[in-house]
């Protein structure tokens, strides 16, 4: 998960993709069946663990997100969670 977040939600993200859904298609493009399963684990793992939407900000931005979602961070993330399904 941080190798999404990291490498596709930097802080120049939107400037490469027009928007949070865009990166998001390009990582699940190129990403493996086991990555993707890894990362909606990791994913399920990090909501489980932060129970304040505070908690999983920080946790989040540690992992590498910079650009934050136009959305709830907790609910974004579930749905990035819903779109590792292979």
């Amino acid at each position: 998960m941080a190798h999404l977040l990291g490498a596709y939600f930097h802080q120049d993200c939107l400037c490469e993709y027009a928007s949070h859904e865009e990166a998001l298609a390009d990582y699940l493009s190129g990403a493996s069946e086991s990555d993707r399963r890894r990362a909606a684990e990791e994913i399920r793992d990090l909501l489980g663990a932060h129970a304040s939407d505070a908690d999983l900000k920080q946790a989040a931005v540690a992992l590498g997100l910079c650009v934050l979602p136009p959305r709830r961070l907790r609910r974004w993330l579930a749905e990035v969670q819903e779109a590792m399904a292979p």
